[in-house]
């Protein structure tokens, strides 16, 4: 069975201070409004431990369908500028893909701008495996998601 590398780097930028964009991802309840399936999946587990080997972990999926499992573990954090994960995704107990997320974040005039940077390896499964395309288009949706989080919170 094969293995995929590929690394992609995504930009947004947010009109708040990295502080909030910061707390965005530190916040367990602030991260719920953002980090998750689309929004006709029923609400999936979800726990945060936001220190430097603190583990993350997210559990959704379709109603009476398959669910993804993922498992981050935070190996840098500096706050309001970066914050560096490994991480695995599992579809039910297959292995999907494992990865490094880099989330740097800087202030800008009228805001952050946040580059985010995954390298990751993306394998082969009896039904196809998880593949770069898809993972890069799901984390161009949660970090739009994102957006649309911030700027729900009142200043």
């Amino acid at each position: 069975m094969s293995v995929t590398h590929d690394t992609f780097v995504l930009e947004r930028t947010y009109p708040v201070p990295p502080t909030r964009v910061f707390a965005a991802w530190a916040d367990l309840d602030q991260k719920r409004a953002w980090f998750h399936g689309p929004d006709d999946w029923p609400a999936g587990e979800h726990t945060l431990d936001f220190r430097v080997g603190g583990i993350e972990t997210a559990l959704n999926g379709p109603e009476g369908g398959p669910k993804a499992r993922f498992t981050a573990e935070y190996v840098e954090i500096r706050p309001d500028a970066r914050i560096v994960t490994t991480y695995t995704m599992h579809q039910d107990t297959q292995l999907m893909s494992v990865s490094v997320a880099t989330v740097e974040l800087e202030a800008i005039a009228g805001g952050t701008r946040l580059t985010y940077t995954e390298q990751g390896a993306y394998l082969e499964t009896d039904d196809g495996g998880w593949n770069p395309v898809g993972r890069r288009e799901g984390t161009e949706g949660l970090l739009d998601a994102l957006g649309g989080a911030l700027s729900a919170v009142a200043v």
